[in-house]
């Protein structure tokens, strides 16, 4: 039977809570890893445990709610740590960069389980689902794209994050070839014209 405890809404207080560091980062990991794999609905915090090697009490005393574990576990996934500077230069390769800059944060192996930990759970968590709105609003592309002068802001920001999170289910939930196995300077190169007309292109 599947571990039902710690599945409902979480508390406003989530976060690291006391205790050794190292169980506290081996469950992170595992949850990554965990949600990546099987998605929200799929993960139980006690299979999380089993894969951290540490007793489930310990995921309640970190994280209170298996949704404050989730949060904590895939909140990487959007987050391209600055995103203005990476895009900065030349605005004819605009498109391009950005592309290139969230490809290189998803390469990362760690970041890489939250993402898919969140495109598998978008219809069953609504914290992945906030994470994906946050990427097509004010959280990640539009302070961006505010940045650049152009005007539908909020229009542009949805229809990047859009292509954003096409892409990136192709290429790391479904493993559709060649989008797989494109090269990520080469995938830029791709779809750097279709970024470039939604940043700042006519609409």
């Amino acid at each position: 039977m599947s571990e039902q405890r710690g599945e409902g809404p979480a508390p406003k207080q989530t976060g690291r809570r006391p205790g050794p560091v190292s169980s506290y980062q081996a469950v992170l990991a595992a949850a990554r890893r965990e949600f990546g794999t099987h998605g929200y609905q799929g993960t139980t915090t006690r299979g999380i445990a089993t894969a951290a090697g540490v007793d489930t009490a310990l995921i309640h005393h970190f994280f209170l709610t298996k949704d404050g574990l989730f949060e904590a576990a895939v909140g990487q996934a959007f987050r391209c740590d600055d995103l203005p500077a990476q895009i900065d230069g030349d605005r004819a390769q605009l498109g391009e960069r950005l592309v290139a800059a969230f490809l290189r944060h998803w390469a990362q192996p760690e970041v890489n389980d939250c993402l898919r930990g969140v495109l598998r759970s978008v219809h069953t968590s609504a914290l992945a689902a906030d994470a994906v709105r946050d990427l097509l609003g004010e959280g990640v592309l539009a302070p961006v794209i505010r940045q650049l002068g152009v005007a539908s802001v909020e229009r542009r920001a949805a229809l990047v994050g859009a292509q954003l999170v096409g892409l990136a289910t192709v290429r790391y939930v479904y493993r559709l070839e060649p989008v797989a196995s494109l090269d990520p300077q080469q995938a830029a190169v791709l779809l750097g014209e279709v970024f470039q007309r939604l940043l700042v292109g006519r609409l």
